[in-house]
């Protein structure tokens, strides 16, 4: 138990498969030095010594603590989330708490409380978009850290759960909204999603950097109009599944209100890297992003792009022909990243 390395893995096997006998966790002797831990236990009964094991380390090393993640266990479907009373980490910078904790065993007032309370100094959160909503109902959120500057949300969202982010007092850098799996779910205030998406944008589009937006509409075709504001610091943009966006209209200048087409000079003047795909097989849902032959526009800053049309219903050779229609349309539109663009149109023409 004399730790050399700062870093630690904790994991217990699941009781069903491996069981293991309660031990009293005052046996173990305390350490103090670790700066990552990554956590797993299931959260039953039986498992409470390991819950307080966990707990007992992870606040023993409260000085030095800088990374702490809680991971799903396959199998489990619940997760634990110890209570760290009045202790403050205060090199505690990146906290990762995305699923499977049980809101009715505490477990998700805990974290919010641990982010307010412990960890006065949080940079980088991970966290699922449920519990969001639940610290936002507690009025948690306004008192989140001002020193967070990286904020990635999963799970599915709805109107309330993506309005309460505009709550968070702090200033970004990066955004996530949604991962691969993320839908947007039909409510009688969808029709407001654009708003409230070009709201939170606005508010942090002085500081951001990087942004990715990855939410798909669920289980109905709405088309909605969308707006973006003027980013005058961001450098990535990704959407990985635009079937969201079936049109976009971007602010003409900073606070305007005013909208039309993709104006990169204005809208995005130090954008280095793009990356847009959309699975309907429908290339307007990527136009927004290519703006018209005339009047032209080149973006010199762009150092890599990548614009993808998967589409099941043509054949292999017509989507092809789609597909490098819009690298050589990036190639003139971004020369830039000619390295980047000449890769992938030669994986799709199998040179």
């Amino acid at each position: 138990m004399k730790f050399k390395p700062a870093n630690i893995y904790l994991g217990i096997p699941s009781l069903h498969r491996c069981p293991i006998s309660p031990k009293d966790y005052a046996e173990f002797p305390p350490i103090t030095n670790l700066k990552s831990i990554i956590v797993q236990y299931p959260a039953q009964p039986a498992s409470l010594w390991q819950r307080d094991l966990s707990a007992n380390i992870i606040s023993s090393s409260s000085r030095t603590l800088e990374d702490l993640e809680f991971d799903w266990m396959g199998g489990e479907k619940l997760l634990d989330f110890p209570a760290l009373g009045g202790t403050v980490f205060p090199k505690l910078a990146k906290l990762k708490v995305t699923r499977y904790f049980d809101p009715d065993n505490g477990a998700v007032q805990r974290i919010g409380h641990a982010i307010v309370a412990s960890f006065p100094n949080l940079e980088y959160l991970v966290i699922n978009c449920d519990y969001l909503a639940i610290f936002s109902v507690a009025g948690q959120l306004p008192n989140f850290p001002r020193s967070l500057n990286v904020l990635k949300v999963t799970g599915n969202f709805d109107t309330a759960k993506l309005a309460c982010l505009s709550t968070i007092p702090a200033t970004l850098r990066t955004l996530f909204l949604g991962d691969g799996d993320t839908e947007l779910e039909i409510d009688d205030r969808v029709d407001d999603v654009p708003t409230i998406l070009y709201e939170l944008l606005n508010q942090q589009s002085a500081t951001l950097e990087e942004l990715q937006v990855s939410i798909e509409l669920l289980n109905e075709e709405r088309i909605l109009e969308w707006t973006f504001p003027v980013f005058p610091a961001l450098r990535k943009l990704c959407i990985p599944n635009c079937e969201i966006f079936s049109r976009i209209l971007f602010e003409t200048g900073p606070g305007s209100g005013n909208f039309g087409p993709i104006n990169y000079a204005i809208g995005f003047p130090v954008l280095q890297v793009l990356k847009i795909n959309t699975h309907s097989g429908n290339s307007a849902r990527v136009r927004s992003f290519i703006p018209p032959k005339v009047p032209r526009q080149v973006v010199e800053s762009v150092r890599e792009a990548d614009i993808r049309i998967f589409d099941h219903a043509i054949t292999q050779d017509a989507h092809v022909v789609k597909q490098a229609r819009i690298y050589a349309r990036l190639l003139a539109l971004f020369p830039n990243s000619r390295d980047s663009v000449i890769e992938r149109l030669e994986v799709i023409l199998q040179i």
